[in-house]
């Protein structure tokens, strides 16, 4: 039996990504189909470690972001609720036009754009300005410790295959004094942080209190 991420997905399998298409048109006839069609995503990857994806968020038509979380070299695969410190990536996906077809599976490829060394997740994206949104990602480093201090990272995304990853927030090792920011503590982004204006809100635990 293949191991599962454990913690609240014990049990279960493992995240798989699906295409719903509410209508289309059958391309071989020309044909508008009101039925909806779902199609799984058979997603390739330029490594040869196991990888599962989630967090899919579509860009444009044809281009998703999602979070893909790899096996370890020994087959384990660490949890996704708990620690941020395992093996995930920030992955660009291109549907093309295997859409299109009739097939109920689209193969694609994967490709990474965040660095390999961060253990990444949560993207988010901007509304589109001059055909270009914001992309912006968590992380931690791979394998480091649980419950660290975050990093905000972020690129421009357009319909090119190029992505100039930068730190937006980086991590704070030591507070200049109490009252200086100590870093982002954040589990995940909020579903929607940017506003209309393209500013970003986000929380984190600076300055929350513990009472017994």
């Amino acid at each position: 039996m293949s191991p599962d991420f454990g913690e609240t997905c014990e049990g279960r399998q493992s995240p798989t990504l699906f295409l719903l298409t509410w209508a289309s048109e059958v391309e071989s006839t020309g044909e508008y189909r009101p039925e909806p069609k779902i199609c799984e995503l058979d997603i390739k990857v330029d490594h040869p470690t196991p990888t599962f994806f989630g967090q899919a968020i579509f860009a444009f038509e044809d281009v998703i972001y999602a979070t893909g979380y790899s096996e370890m070299s020994n087959g384990r695969k660490l949890g996704m609720a708990g620690g941020h410190s395992r093996h995930s990536a920030i992955y660009r996906i291109n549907l093309g036009e295997g859409k299109k077809g009739e097939s109920t599976s689209i193969t694609t490829i994967g490709k990474v754009i965040s660095d390999p060394q961060h253990s990444s997740r949560s993207p988010r994206l901007s509304d589109a300005i001059n055909g270009t949104r914001q992309l912006i990602w968590l992380s931690n480093d791979t394998l480091g410790p649980h419950s660290s201090c975050t990093r905000l990272n972020g690129c421009k995304v357009n319909m090119s295959d190029d992505h100039q990853e930068e730190i937006i927030i980086d991590r704070v090792w030591k507070p200049k004094d109490s009252t200086s920011f100590p870093g982002l503590y954040i589990d995940q982004l909020p579903d929607q942080p940017f506003n209309t204006q393209g500013l970003l809100t986000l929380n984190t635990i600076w300055g929350s209190k513990g009472h017994s």
